[in-house]
C-alpha cells in the first residue's frame, strides 16, 4: 500500500487533501478478518483549522468488505464507512 509523508501542521494550515483507492488485498489488518480479498477502499484525508484555529485531520474511509457472520457462519458483504477527526498536537 502506498504511503504518504506529510507535515500535518502545514497540511491543516493549507487545507490540503489526499485521496485514493486501496485494494482490500493490501490491507494486512483488515484482510485478517475478511473472507476474501475482493474489493477496494476509497479514502480521503483532509486538513483544516477548527474554530479555535487548532489543526485537525478528517479521515474518511468507505468500501465493501466480505466478512464472516458470527451467528450463521456464512460470509456477507459489509458496507464499511468510517469518519474520524484527529486533533494534531506538538506533544
Amino acid at each position: 500500500m502506498p504511503s504518504h509523508l506529510i507535515d500535518p501542521f502545514e497540511f491543516c494550515k493549507n487545507n490540503e487533501m489526499l485521496e485514493g483507492r486501496t485494494p482490500v488485498s493490501e490491507t494486512e489488518r483488515l484482510l485478517s478478518v475478511c473472507t476474501d480479498t475482493a474489493g477496494e477502499l476509497v479514502w480521503k484525508v483532509s486538513g483544516s483549522l477548527n474554530v479555535h484555529q487548532q489543526p485537525e485531520l478528517l479521515l474518511d474511509v468507505a468500501g465493501q468488505v466480505s466478512l464472516m457472520c458470527q451467528r450463521c457462519l456464512e460470509p456477507f458483504v459489509f458496507d464499511l464507512r468510517s469518519e474520524t477527526t484527529v486533533m494534531v498536537a506538538k506533544t
